[in-house]
């Protein structure tokens, strides 16, 4: 179930203490976005040393051009986080943290996204339950979507992945990612395959 329009939403940068290395210290920046009790945590591709790491304010302190690239680039993120965060709150449809990082990626990368596309089919197929869909058909496309989500980060260690790269070879290896990982007899795997690619359509 998603959170209520007026639940209160937070993100703050961290470093992931997991990313550090033994030996320079250097550790990755990570986005944390909360909606009410939900939490979506994702790793972005800079890398600070953690002595240079402001906690507090979620910045880099040491001076330098490198600094100031990191710090300006966080500070767009902050931007379009608070301007999705807007967009969602205005239209009055409820939302969950992990819709705020996958519309925060989409406007990154600036192209269609499987999981945005993907979700945005599934609202369609809601907002149409008891007159055009049954509300089976419409859990049956959240569990492939929940399964999608596993694939992708699994194999490609990424949060979206861009519509344009999504070809045979992919619906192939998600295939058999569902075949190995026991998410239904051949049949219902089937249906999550057929699904997926309509979705993408």
């Amino acid at each position: 179930m998603k959170p209520r329009v007026h639940e209160r939403f937070l993100f703050h940068f961290t470093l992931h203490k997991k990313s550090r290395t033994k030996l320079d210290d250097w550790a990755t920046i990570h986005l944390r976005v909360s909606v009410g009790p939900q939490r979506k945590e994702i790793r972005l591709q800079r890398r600070v040393r953690a002595d240079d790491w402001i906690q507090a304010a979620g910045r880099v302190r040491r001076p330098g051009q490198e600094a100031y690239e990191i710090n300006t680039y966080l500070d767009e993120m902050r931007h379009k986080l608070f301007t999705i965060h807007g967009k969602l709150v205005a239209k009055g449809k409820s939302y969950t943290a992990q819709d705020i990082v996958d519309r925060l990626f989409t406007t990154e990368k600036n192209e269609r996204m499987l999981i945005v596309l993907f979700q945005e089919h599934n609202e369609g197929i809601r907002e149409l339950v008891g007159r055009e869909y049954s509300i089976g058909r419409y859990y049956q496309h959240n569990r492939t979507l929940k399964h999608l989500r596993k694939f992708k980060q699994k194999e490609f260690d990424e949060d979206d992945f861009p519509i344009k790269k999504v070809d045979l070879q992919f619906i192939q290896r998600f295939e058999h990612h569902l075949l190995v990982f026991r998410a239904g007899g051949r049949n219902t795997v089937s249906k999550y395959v057929t699904i997926s690619k309509r979705s993408c359509e």
